[in-house]
């Protein structure tokens, strides 16, 4: 069943990414694409890389990251624009989204409300107290 967790968004988005290749209209050049064609083809493609990468990695913040600096490389090797430079700027920027994006320490399982913290019993300090409590018992 996890497995399935896992693979049901990836799935999808291969289903969404094809849907979008196979119906809409490719453009002659990369300055002749409107806006559209270009966010429906990169809002797919960014969601499969990234769930693709959460199979490995299993955080899916890090995965994102990955995917984003992929598509950064991807979209700067389209307008020849892509070189040592900016190739190690973007492997700067995910190092330090990795330093930034820290896997939280323990699963969301391993909390529960009463697994580690002691229930104080209720202390009846004082003979005062003692009495009123056993007085409302009573009826007259």
């Amino acid at each position: 069943m996890r497995i399935f967790k896992k693979l049901l968004p990836l799935i999808l988005s291969i289903v969404i990414l094809g849907y979008i290749i196979y119906f809409t209209k490719p453009p002659n050049s990369w300055p002749e694409a409107s806006s559209f064609q270009i966010l429906s083809f990169f809002i797919p493609f960014l969601l499969f890389t990234t769930f693709t990468i959460n199979l490995f990695i299993s955080y899916l913040p890090r995965s994102f990251a990955i995917a984003l600096s992929l598509m950064l490389l991807l979209v700067l090797k389209a307008v020849n624009e892509l070189n040592l430079l900016t190739t190690a700027e973007v492997s700067l920027l995910v190092f330090l989204f990795f330093i930034f994006l820290k896997k939280p320490p323990f699963s969301r399982k391993d909390r529960s409300i009463n697994k580690d913290v002691p229930i104080p019993k209720l202390r009846l300090n004082n003979e005062a107290s003692r009495s009123k409590l056993k007085n409302l018992g009573r009826r007259n």
